[in-house]
């Protein structure tokens, strides 16, 4: 166990294959099924584990304490909250193994997983990054969709204040439906432009030679995009391995904080566009524009269920005899979404993915999977 961020001793394992990086965040018990379903690998022995705790708290410091000697890791308590890059890079730092997982503690790998996901990097040194299929529950119904590429086109569906432009964001949201349909459901892997730091093997060559892990100008949000984006510059593969699968309960981490958690979002987003494109006539066209009100633009319509304290309370009638796919997003565009492949007469909301979401407004976006063009209309409530 090491104290304070500064400080942290080298710790080169020449006889180790990969480092396991898990930033912890109030999440220690989340942390125990985690490091469990590492050892259900082949290259397990070949593994060096370190967490960094960025939860600035005595009693969750003790917690680790006893787990990291349970659990054989090396535990780096910080000083302060480093955010997740910069607590990644202080672990990154200080070691130099071949390859390095990223994982959140409120992730799992299913076997094999790790297995799976090194063995192209080790068959092709164009690959840097392979990331998994990833499910939000562990009853795994729900997947997470793949991650966006932020780019000038997006900056501008996202937030310029016209309904016209709205609507095609609508549009949009039906093409990364058709998109995510392909992802979910293909057995063999795929070409990505962009990957989740929450669940990733990186190849460290490829990772110094686009200029090391993580920029720390990112605190939290957008330093995975940087890095894959930096990755793809310098021509590597970052590559989509539907074999190995993983449990992410997404927004389970500090769920209670989603309000700072969306500040760090935006200015992150700030920073990233700022980064990569100074100059953009378009995002600076938007900019100008979006400072206008933007409370009567355009929005799919709402089958409002108000307030819900339950899932118990969500339960949609459905034509048996079709395949559907059943969308869930913070998002009145499903843009992102995560998603169920469903047949049967009802679909009632499920009870583990209620608990993972945080509270405020949830949307659902149910159609057969089959369909390209959807009415613009879907459920609504706000979780209290």
């Amino acid at each position: 166990m090491t104290k304070n961020s500064l400080q942290s001793p080298m710790n080169n394992i020449t006889n180790k294959l990969i480092t396991v990086i898990i930033v912890n965040y109030f999440s220690s018990n989340d942390l125990i099924k985690t490091l469990e379903s590492l050892k259900d690998n082949d290259c397990y022995p070949l593994v060096d584990i370190q967490v960094v705790d960025n939860s600035c708290n005595e009693s969750e410091h003790f917690v680790l304490q006893q787990l990291s000697q349970e659990k054989d890791f090396i535990l780096h308590i910080a000083d302060e909250n480093l955010g997740f890059g910069r607590a990644c890079n202080l672990v990154y730092k200080s070691t130099d193994t071949p390859y390095v997982l990223l994982i959140n503690p409120d992730a799992f790998l299913l076997k094999g997983a790790l297995d799976d996901l090194l063995i192209p990097l080790q068959e092709n040194k164009l690959i840097a990054a392979t990331g998994p299929k990833i499910f939000w529950t562990e009853e795994l119904d729900f997947i997470l969709p793949r991650s966006i590429s932020f780019t000038p086109l997006s900056f501008f569906l996202n937030h310029y204040p016209d309904s016209l432009i709205r609507r095609l964001l609508w549009l949009k949201s039906l093409l990364f439906r058709q998109g995510s349909i392909s992802h979910w459901k293909t057995k063999t892997p795929l070409l990505q432009n962009n990957l989740s730091g929450g669940s990733v093997l990186l190849r460290r060559t490829a990772v110094e030679h686009a200029g090391g892990l993580f920029d720390p100008i990112f605190y939290m949000y957008f330093e995975d995009s940087d890095l894959f984006k930096r990755l793809v510059k310098h021509r590597y593969q970052l590559q989509y391995i539907p074999s190995a699968r993983i449990v992410h309960k997404f927004s389970g981490c500090a769920r209670n904080e989603q309000v700072i958690k969306n500040e760090y979002m935006d200015q992150s987003s700030e920073l990233f566009y700022t980064k990569y494109y100074p100059d953009n006539l378009l995002i600076k066209l938007t900019k100008k524009f979006s400072r206008k009100s933007a409370s009567d633009l355009w929005q799919p319509e709402l089958i409002d269920l108000g307030e819900l304290s339950t899932a118990g309370d969500i339960s949609i009638s459905l034509d048996k005899t079709a395949e559907y796919l059943v969308e869930c997003s913070p998002s009145p565009y499903l843009l992102p979404a995560g998603g169920l492949i469903f047949k049967g007469d009802a679909f009632h909301f499920p009870h583990e993915l209620w608990d993972i979401l945080p509270t405020g407004h949830i949307y659902l976006r149910i159609a057969p999977i089959k369909n390209f063009w959807i009415t613009a209309k879907v459920w609504h409530w706000i979780k209290n």
